[in-house]
């Protein structure tokens, strides 16, 4: 039976957890709670990089790694709840489905705000949907649902280069 998405993300979560855990020896992490501006999955951006607000909603930009960013478009009131200000920590999420493949590493022209680059290292075909993870830089992965029938269209093969798109609207802000 697949995972439901509760358990993809406690996952993901422990992954993380452990990841940390290994780089800074000595250290525990605490549970998992967090306040969330949306809903689930996947990435975790460590700084807000900039800000910008408007009369009902923000832009918020999270760095991933060095020139690698993530736009996310939250409102205004999620921005003050969630406390949010340049140079701070944040966790960023990504439902798996609302992520869009694009083959090879051409620029592309598209109206998403994120377009993160990486090359294929996990491919789950299943019935109706494949799953695939992408490995971005300094190793962060971010996971896309795609259907079946969209996965043999792109010709998916491990380490192809492939552009994961994302709205801004689709992006989940998260903090500790």
């Amino acid at each position: 039976m697949e995972p439901t998405l509760d358990q993809r993300i406690a996952r993901v979560l422990e992954l993380r957890d452990r990841e940390k855990a290994a780089a800074e020896p000595g250290r525990e992490h605490p549970d998992h709670r967090r306040r969330v501006a949306h809903d689930r999955v996947v990435a975790e951006l460590p700084r807000l990089a900039s800000k910008i607000s408007g009369a009902v909603s923000a832009e918020v930009t999270l760095e991933i790694s060095p020139g690698v960013e993530i736009v996310a478009a939250i409102s205004r009131a999620s921005v003050e709840a969630l406390g949010l200000a340049v140079g701070s920590d944040a966790l960023a999420l990504i439902k798996a489905s609302f992520v869009i493949l694009a083959a090879g590493d051409a620029p592309l022209r598209t109206s998403a705000r994120n377009c993160l680059r990486g090359k294929v290292v996990a491919i789950e075909h299943g019935a109706v949907n494949t799953e695939v993870i992408l490995k971005l830089a300094d190793g962060k992965t971010l996971a896309a649902t795609i259907t079946r029938q969209s996965a043999e269209t792109l010709d998916l093969t491990m380490d192809a280069a492939m552009a994961a798109l994302v709205k801004a609207s689709h992006v989940i802000l998260a903090v500790e």
